[in-house]
């Protein structure tokens, strides 16, 4: 459904917020491309995991699970962000928006779920922020 508003957001005519510049658009596909590798980064940790879950699946803490707990979604954000930069609509930002909404709900939802299934996963969850790693210093 997210991939049919993102479709329609960027091939519908509508009245731009701002001329997106060179900067802007060099922006759009930085996060982009972030966003790509972050969830193929994360799927290739997740191997079967993403496709088919089951009551034997083991939690994954490691690589970027280390830092992010839903690094797919990180990825996801971010190219709603790339999305709004590169086609600066009114269309485009509601779709961005909703698909920011759509992914906190998403997300909240896979962890009740995850922490059913694999026990370790509260103590995860309090351990490793959901969407944006912590910065601390050394």
């Amino acid at each position: 459904m997210w991939a049919l508003g993102v479709a329609l957001a960027t091939k519908t005519e509508a009245k731009l917020l701002f001329e997106p510049s060179v900067a802007t658009k060099v922006l759009a596909w930085a996060f982009f491309a972030l966003g790509s590798i972050l969830m193929i980064w994360a799927l290739v940790l997740l191997r079967l995991r993403s496709f088919r879950p089951t009551e034997k699946d083991t939690l994954v803490d490691r690589g970027l699970f280390a830092h992010i707990r839903h690094p797919i979604y990180s990825g996801l954000l971010l190219d709603f962000i790339g999305l709004i930069l590169m086609r600066p609509t009114v269309l485009a930002l509601m779709v961005g928006a909703l698909g920011w909404i759509f992914v906190f709900v998403h997300a909240r939802f896979e962890e009740l779920d995850l922490v059913e299934r694999v026990p370790p996963y509260r103590a995860y969850m309090r351990r490793v922020p959901r969407f944006l790693p912590r910065f601390r210093r050394s």
